[in-house]
């Protein structure tokens, strides 16, 4: 028996549930099962009606078949929702029944429940405005658990180790085949040691194949409706012996879909309880009651015990409904029934107020209208619905009065003779929708304001014809004389149709993305009737999206650019001609300035190689002159003049050197045209033929490479000769040289050449300095220092780039990016 009825019930008199059935204003009903010969039920006979339930569905006779009744239109919608309580057990199924009449149709909201070897239907007329705010309240309340779902996943990591530690067995399943996604200890016992995580059930557990577990848990997956199981018999291999040893166990249970942040189903969650023990004392416990009934002669103590189950049952069915629901009796409306959603709503226990009157248990509610309104129905007779309502309520919980909204139907319950004696009270507390409501309007006149105290331009656009919901004051500057405001924008500017403005709008509305454009031109008329001219405007477009993350509209934000554009136009016109002979003037600098340092670098390094060696020779006269003056015997003339022999040998190499550099600087470019990569290696080959037969090394054109590139022969040659001939001079004393070569085009069709050796690789200062002039970066190989110079020269010359990469003692790897500048090679691989 409910908490709230828990003092009462012994006072009530015995008359009181013949009284209520026979004078209540909802259908009451009680049904035997049919079955037919497989033990199927097929039909419901009539036990018991009450007056009402024969007012809505028509008299019958006890003994008589549902569908002897009622026709089949009006016995189907029963009849279904007896059948799927019969296969619930215990528990409460609610339906709105749909009943065809002769005149029309009506909605009943009907309950059925297994009460002793029966059933029983409870069903009561609905309005369709209260299925229609039911309906609003239903979608409202999905809405807050989508808002809340997120919040849900970030704490679920914390509610996961609680649920480790809870005594309840509990899993979660993830997807249609019910994988185990986690599992805490008190469930894992179930089976020992037998891994669950990331299996099937039907894989982790295939003892429960033939009972009705893994169609529960489809049917709770399919449906997203909880499945709550009492005292259920399951089989489990527990000991992992195999079927033959399977144990009998019981278990209270819940089945609750889980759904995932767009409301869909992605796994179920499992709350679990062994109850094997109190089944089996119960089931003990019910075998000697049933002896004991067997000797008892008389059935009047039973027939009571099943009388008050019964009461006991409907006070269930009334405090355990979700909708608040109180009735009121007499011209002083004293509260004769309340359930606990009421009770939440008013802020009290229900228990507290039964038998007083309405306005002396809830004084707080005096004085706010409600009195004429429940007068209004006790003397009309009709039923009243307020929607929405303020009401200020003095909660015992908070201790503070507090405003709170509801809707509510007030119903009056009329005796035999027609007289209202009573109403019941039903609705529902919408506070928490009003208030979002109320706070997303406030929010709504604050953005409103801003957009039109906001000097920028800015529109907004609803729906799919782009209707100007708002225009702020700068926006409509841009139109002075157009009419925009709540017409689409085709209706207030129709010179943008064929124009990509729609296109665009269209764009952001259906894909959600936004749009930028700077300086786009449109041919609009600033005043209705007056000539198109060229507007330049800079605009965003941006979708607007409502409280379910719908797109609804778009926003406009744009600056009409018009005046700078002209004005640099014309500003571009007259520079036109200008900026011709700049452009000329600017290709003879750039030329001048790079020959300029060219020129300066190979003077300065000019002066710096023949410095060195000019220097020597002049020490070495001074020295000559010293030897001169001694004596014969004592002169060492000779090794001075080896010595300025070697200088003058020097001195002539570096001029030698410096006349290359400037040989090639002063060489015209050369023409550019399809070379054969393969054929410039083979070639390079052959001049290297002593150096690879003294080094033993080998040249290696990588197969997949590109076969062909443009450009100028000449300088491909000189580039993979000085590439080619480092890899060899400077390898590595422990191995044989290997150089190969391999190409391809890069993301920019650029033709890019690598070189790879196994030398004796540079250190990162090295790699610094190895593309200077007369950079020598190892003394015990012959050479000038300027090979590798005059390589990066005839990469850059063509707008290239070189680069190296290199480690010490496994070798280096010289790239050059090529540009291709008329037409793609052909690639080959």
């Amino acid at each position: 028996m409910p908490a709230g009825f828990a003092n009462s019930a012994r006072s009530l008199p015995a008359s009181l549930l013949p009284a209520l059935l026979e004078n209540s204003l909802a259908g009451v009903g009680y049904f035997l099962p049919l079955t037919d010969e497989a033990g199927a039920v097929h039909d419901f006979t009539i036990d018991y009606l009450n007056p009402a339930a024969e007012r809505l569905l028509g008299p019958a006779t006890p003994g008589q078949g549902l569908r002897q009744w009622l026709p089949a239109n009006q016995a189907a919608g029963i009849l279904e929702l007896l059948q799927t309580a019969w296969f619930a057990g215990s528990q409460l199924v609610e339906r709105v029944v749909g009943l065809p009449l002769s005149g029309g149709s009506i909605s009943l909201r009907a309950t059925a429940q297994q009460v002793g070897e029966g059933m029983l239907l409870n069903c009561l007329p609905v309005s369709e405005a209260v299925l229609a705010a039911e309906q609003e309240a239903r979608q409202q309340s999905e809405a807050r658990e989508l808002a809340a779902y997120a919040e849900a996943n970030r704490q679920r990591e914390h509610l996961y180790n609680l649920l480790e530690q809870a005594p309840a067995m509990i899993c979660v399943f993830d997807g249609p085949d019910h994988v185990f996604q986690f599992v805490n200890p008190a469930y894992q016992a179930l089976v020992g040691a037998r891994p669950l995580v990331g299996l099937p059930i039907a894989v982790a557990m295939p003892e429960l194949k033939g009972q009705p577990i893994f169609a529960l848990l489809d049917q709770v997956y399919q449906t997203g409706e909880t499945f709550s199981a009492h005292e259920m018999l399951v089989q489990l291999d527990h000991a992992n012996e195999g079927p033959a040893d399977l144990e009998q166990r019981y278990y209270n249970f819940i089945y609750q879909a889980r759904r995932s942040q767009q409301g869909d189903i992605s796994g179920i969650y499992v709350f679990a309880y062994e109850v094997t023990a109190q089944v089996e004392a119960r089931q003990q416990i019910e075998r000697q009651n049933e002896l004991l009934e067997v000797r008892v002669a008389e059935g009047i103590r039973a027939a009571e015990a099943q009388r008050e189950a019964q009461q006991a049952d409907l006070r269930r069915i009334f405090e355990q409904t979700p909708v608040a629901i109180a009735i009121l009796r007499g011209p002083e409306l004293v509260i004769e029934l309340a359930n606990a959603a009421i009770g939440e709503i008013w802020g009290r226990p229900p228990a507290g107020t039964l038998g007083q009157p309405y306005f002396q248990a809830l004084p707080d509610t005096a004085g706010q209208g409600f009195e004429n309104i429940l007068a209004g129905v006790m003397r009309t007779g009709q039923p009243y619905s307020i929607n929405e309502a303020p009401v200020t309520l003095n909660r015992f919980h908070t201790g503070q009065p507090r405003q709170a909204y509801v809707d509510f139907t007030f119903q009056p319950l009329q005796n035999e003779a027609g007289h209202t004696t009573g109403l019941i009270a039903v609705g529902y507390e919408v506070t928490e929708q009003v208030a979002i409501r109320q706070q997303q309007q406030k929010q709504q006149n604050l953005l409103h304001s801003l957009f039109l105290e906001v000097p920028a331009p800015i529109a907004i656009l609803a729906g799919p014809t782009f209707t100007y919901q708002l225009v702020n004051p700068a926006y409509q500057l841009i139109f002075p004389g157009r009419s925009l405001l709540n017409r689409p924008v085709l209706e207030a500017l129709p010179e943008l149709a064929g124009t990509p403005v729609l296109a665009l709008l269209q764009q952001v509305y259906t894909t959600g993305e936004s749009h930028v454009a700077r300086e786009f031109p449109v041919q609009v008329a600033r005043t209705e009737g007056q000539p198109l001219e060229t507007v330049y405007f800079t605009f965003t477009y941006q979708a607007r999206r409502n409280e379910l993350d719908q797109i609804d509209g778009v926003l406009v934000f744009a600056y009409d650019e018009t005046e700078q554009v002209r004005a640099r136009l014309s500003m571009q016109a007259n520079q036109q001609q200008a900026q011709q002979l700049a452009d000329e003037l600017s290709n003879t600098n750039a030329q001048l300035t790079r020959a300029n340092a060219d020129l300066d670098t190979f003077v300065y390094m000019a002066s710096h190689d023949l410095k060195a060696p000019i220097t020597n020779i002049d020490g070495l006269l001074q020295a000559l002159r010293h030897e001169l003056t001694q004596p014969a015997a004592e002169a060492d003339t000779e090794t001075v003049l080896r010595l300025m022999q070697d200088s003058v040998q020097r001195f002539q190499r570096t001029i030698k050197y410096l006349t290359e550099v400037s040989r090639w600087q002063n060489v015209q470019d050369q023409p550019i045209t399809h070379v054969s990569l393969p054929e410039v290696v083979a070639d390079v080959c052959r001049d290297l033929a002593p150096l690879l037969a003294v080094t033993g090394g080998q040249v290696l054109l990588s197969p997949d490479s590109c076969t062909q590139l443009l450009f100028a022969e000449k300088h491909l040659r000189s580039l993979l000769y000085n590439l080619l001939s480092n890899g060899l001079k400077y390898r590595s004393p422990e191995r044989a040289p290997l150089v190969q070569v391999r190409c391809h085009f890069n993301q920019e069709q650029a033709f890019v050449l690598e070189v790879e050796d196994n030398g004796l690789g540079l250190t990162p200062e090295q790699q610094q300095r190895v593309f200077g002039m007369f950079q020598r970066l190892h003394d015990h190989v012959e050479g000038s220092g300027i090979g590798l110079y005059l390589a990066k020269q005839v990469v850059e010359k063509t707008g290239g780039q070189l680069s190296v990469a290199s480690k010490v003692g496994v070798g280096s790897i010289f790239r050059a990016v090529l540009p291709q500048p008329i037409v793609k090679a052909e690639r080959s691989h």
